[in-house]
């Protein structure tokens, strides 16, 4: 209940007092659950969505983080939910502007789509997109290049199946 009140603040966005009842929710849960259960999830990652609103990047990234290793834990090192948690940890990291840690998570999270085979997938579409945009100013032009190359590949293939 209090993570549902705490988002629909952050939705209407008062994210200051959405931390606030998150902050709350969360004490609750690593009281009653422990640190470290996948119990916390949602809290953590609102949380976390509240302190990016909020310009508190280095803590949603630990947030972030925390998840990282739950899922890592609870579902294992390959598994999409965890990829899509990296994406949001690769997009802390550049919020804070730490671009060798945003290219670790997002170079992680491609790895874990393109192992499960998603090669036309959305899921896909959303690592390559921000790996993209992080390559360029580090100087990668050519990762940058074969991110959107790659990125275009599942789509047009897509678009050329879908039509009659």
């Amino acid at each position: 209940i209090l993570s549902s009140l705490a988002m629909a603040k952050l939705e209407a966005g008062d994210a200051q007092s959405s931390l606030q009842i998150l902050d709350r929710a969360l004490d609750i849960g690593e009281r009653s659950y422990g640190k470290e259960h996948a119990e916390l999830v949602p809290t953590l990652l609102h949380t976390a969505a509240a302190c990016r609103r909020l310009e508190q990047h280095q803590r949603a990234a630990e947030l972030i983080e925390r998840t990282v290793k739950i899922q890592e834990r609870q579902l294992g090192e390959d598994h999409a939910h965890l990829a899509a948690t990296l994406v949001d940890l690769g997009g802390a990291h550049c919020a804070s502007n730490d671009r060798a840690k945003e290219i670790r998570a997002l170079e992680r999270a491609r790895a874990i789509v393109e192992k499960a085979g998603d090669l036309g997938s959305i899921a896909l579409f959303q690592v390559l997109a921000p790996l993209q945009a992080a390559y360029a100013p580090a100087g990668r032009e050519v990762e940058a290049a074969a991110c959107e190359a790659q990125s275009r590949e599942p789509l047009s293939g897509s678009l050329r199946t879908g039509l009659p």
